[in-house]
This record gives structure tokens, sequence and C-alpha cells, in this order.
């Protein structure tokens, strides 16, 4: 669908010089330049970019913003699995591009438990999941660094206002952690 959103914002130009260079001219004139394929073509074209939301019913590409912003949060965190404390400091930045909403973070030393651990950080304020089960990232530890935990964790599932952190087989103790996911917003 992208590409062809895009495919139509790159040729609506050129189709609008082509159809209005046809209908200036007069109807018994013959473009024998253009093969009855390609105007047939350019018209199927030329028709969805009327019906498109990215152009006016004469085909004419609209003015649309694509909504950008970026910024840093403090996300609530909750541990439902394995840890002992909560991070001393939670710090996130997102960027948006769209639906899409990228997030950062870094956690100061929460204290992990033996084994599963696992929490929820909030998203950032007025960008909420827009499908729960369409969340994805990673979540690593300073025990993966200093290659004491083979294993890197996962952002998953959430709700629409918060993500789940996970991590498997993780070694007792503290160590600070980050993470970075990826979802689509339903904000406007």
């Amino acid at each position: 669908m992208k590409k062809r959103i895009e495919l139509i914002l790159l040729i609506t130009p050129m189709i609008i010089f082509l159809l209005n260079g046809c209908t200036e001219r007069k109807n018994t004139e013959i473009d024998y330049s253009i093969s009855p394929y390609e105007m047939i073509t350019y018209a199927k074209i030329a028709e969805e970019a009327k019906t498109s939301h990215y152009a006016d019913t004469s085909g004419y590409a609209k003015n649309f913003t694509i909504p950008v912003s970026s910024g840093s949060y403090k996300p609530i965190w909750k541990s439902t699995q394995g840890f002992t404390s909560d991070p001393k400091t939670c710090d996130c930045e997102y960027n948006r591009l769209g639906f899409l909403v990228t997030v950062v973070c870094r956690f100061e030393v929460p204290m992990f438990g033996r084994g599963t651990n696992r929490a929820t950080i909030s998203v950032p304020p007025n960008l909420p999941v827009s499908n729960p089960r369409l969340v994805s990232g990673v979540f690593a530890s300073d025990f993966y660094r200093n290659i004491l935990d083979p294993n890197v964790g996962i952002v998953n599932r959430s709700s629409t206002g918060n993500v789940e952190l996970q991590i498997n087989n993780n070694p007792q103790g503290p160590a600070s952690a980050w993470c970075s996911f990826s979802y689509k917003t339903s904000a406007n």
C-alpha cells in the first residue's frame, strides 16, 4: 500500500499534465505518441488519484501533513515478575514519523531476580499503541554486555498505554538495562 501511495504521489503531476494536454486538444485530434494501453493505464491511475485521500476530486495533490514529533519522557515502570527492586531512574526518548513510533530507553540499575524478569513501562504521552499485539523490540541488561548472561530479552505485547519487557534466564543482581521498540500509534 505504501509503494502504491508513493507511486501515485510521484506520477500524479505527470498524469495531470497528460490529461490536461489531452483535454485541451480537439476531440478529433489523436495523439499517437501515447499507446492506447498507456492511455488506459494513465486513466486508471488518474481515477485512483481522484479517490485517494492525498488528492482532491480533480486529481490534484492535496496539502497534507505527516505528523512528526520527538522528545523525551520518564516512563512509569512496574515490575511484574522477578525484579526485586525498580530502577533508580528511567529515561526514554522517542521519535514519531507518521503512525510509526520508535522508543529508546535506559534504566539505571534495577535489581534483577534470578530467572525470568518482567516489567511494564508506559509509552510516550499522547501516542497510544494502536494494536497491542504489534509491538516489537529488544531488552538487554549489563549482564549481557559483560557476557555473564548470553540472553537478550524482548519488548512485546502491551496495552494501548504500556509495553512489556521480558528477559529469561537472567542472573541475580543489579545491572543497568536498555530497550528499544517500535509500534504503530492510533494518535492523529
